[in-house]
């Protein structure tokens, strides 16, 4: 929108929340570290193979 002349760059920068951008960042790079020391892999393996066991999630 600033760049089509909407409006200015002083109010498209105003509603912009550092802190929520700092949440945004720092869960990114847990994230990131998560993919590469397998922790994303082995929390996924343990979920499903929890979901296989007959007792789990019935309705009983």
């Amino acid at each position: 929108m600033v760049a089509f002349g909407v409006i200015d760059f002083e109010d498209a920068w105003q509603p912009i929340d550092g802190r929520v951008l700092t949440l945004l960042m720092g869960m990114m790079i847990i994230n990131a570290s998560f993919e590469q020391s397998g922790f994303s892999t082995w929390l996924s393996a343990h979920a499903l193979a929890g979901l296989r066991s007959p007792g789990c999630c019935s309705l009983r």
